[in-house]
């Protein structure tokens, strides 16, 4: 008899411990998808800092023509290229849905 309670013991610490090692694997394949996620998500941000820092450079890095004229033209640039992105007036004052004041022409 008691052969027999220690063969039954002994069975169900087996089955407790295939539980156990089944749990584990779930609970290790469940971190793993949510690694591979965040791995994901972090790689489209990089991406999306890399492509905000090249049109950054590319609107920073544009020649400064001298003058109010050359004021104007680079407002109208930078209005155009934010337009391009998609930002509208709720965005910025300075994205009106009306025109750029122009200057009159030089006489």
């Amino acid at each position: 008899m008691a052969v027999e309670f220690f063969k039954i013991l002994e069975d169900h610490k087996q089955a407790v411990k295939t539980y156990y090692e089944s749990l584990t694997q779930q609970e290790l394949e469940r971190l793993q998808a949510i690694e591979n996620e965040l791995v994901y998500e972090h790689q489209k941000n990089l991406e999306f800092l890399a492509e905000a820092e090249a049109i950054n450079q590319e609107i920073t890095n544009r020649p400064i023509a001298p003058g109010i004229e050359g004021a104007m033209q680079r407002l109208r640039e930078s209005v155009a290229i934010a337009q391009s992105l998609g930002l509208t007036s709720a965005d910025s004052k300075l994205l009106l849905d009306s025109q750029l004041p122009s200057l009159p022409p030089h006489s």
